[in-house]
C-alpha cells in the first residue's frame, strides 16, 4: 500500500513537490504557508531555487503515510518530519516540472483565542479566516482543515474538543494563546 504523505512549507522557499500516483512523475510548485493538496501523495520535495537542504541537493522522500514539516533555519530550511530520506535526483524517473501558483491549499492555524470567565475557550482566531466559534472550529478540525490541532473525543458523555499537537514546545498550546 502507498504512502499518503504531505507537506506543509512554513519555510520563505518556494519548493517543488513531486507526486507520482497519476501516473508519470509531476513536479509541482508549493509555495510558502502553503500545503500540499489533501487528495495528493506528496512523495518528496527540494528546493526550487537549487540550493541545498542540509547539504543536500537532490530530492527528499516523504514515506508512508506521514506530515513533513519545512521551516526557515539560519542559511538552510530545517525538515521535521519522522519519515523522510535522502533520495538520489533518479529517485523518482523522469520528472515534468509543472511551474506557477495554484497548486496547493492554504496553512490554517489557530493563532489565538478567546475565554469565558470560567477559563473555558468559546472562540478560535484563524488569520486566514478570523475568529470561529468552538462549534465550527471542531467541524473544521474533523475535516482536516486546521493544521495544528487534534480533535479529541473523550469517554463518556463529554463533548469533544481541539487540543494543540504534541510536541516539546509549550508556547503553541492553545491555553498560552488566550
Amino acid at each position: 500500500m502507498k504512502g499518503k504523505g504531505s507537506i506543509r512549507n512554513f519555510s520563505s522557499i518556494v519548493l517543488w513537490v513531486v507526486e507520482t500516483d497519476t501516473g508519470p512523475a509531476l513536479a509541482h510548485c508549493l509555495f510558502p504557508k502553503m500545503k500540499s493538496p489533501p487528495k495528493i501523495d506528496a512523495d518528496g520535495f527540494k528546493r526550487k531555487d537549487g540550493i541545498t537542504i542540509n547539504n543536500h541537493m537532490a530530492w527528499w522522500k516523504v514515506r508512508g503515510h506521514t506530515t513533513t514539516d519545512i521551516y526557515d533555519s539560519q542559511k538552510t530550511l530545517k525538515v521535521i518530519g519522522s519519515f523522510v530520506k535522502q533520495v538520489s535526483e533518479k529517485e523518482f524517473g523522469e520528472v515534468r516540472y509543472i511551474d506557477g501558483a495554484g497548486w496547493g491549499v492554504p496553512i490554517q492555524q489557530i493563532t489565538q483565542v478567546t475565554t469565558n470567565k470560567k477559563g473555558k475557550i468559546t472562540k478560535y482566531y484563524i488569520p486566514e479566516i478570523g475568529w470561529i466559534s468552538k462549534k465550527d472550529a471542531i467541524t473544521r478540525a474533523a475535516h482536516g482543515l486546521i493544521d495544528n490541532v487534534v480533535l479529541v473525543f473523550p469517554r463518556g458523555k463529554k463533548r469533544p474538543y481541539l487540543r494543540a499537537l504534541p510536541d516539546h514546545r509549550w508556547e503553541n498550546n492553545l491555553d498560552y494563546l488566550s
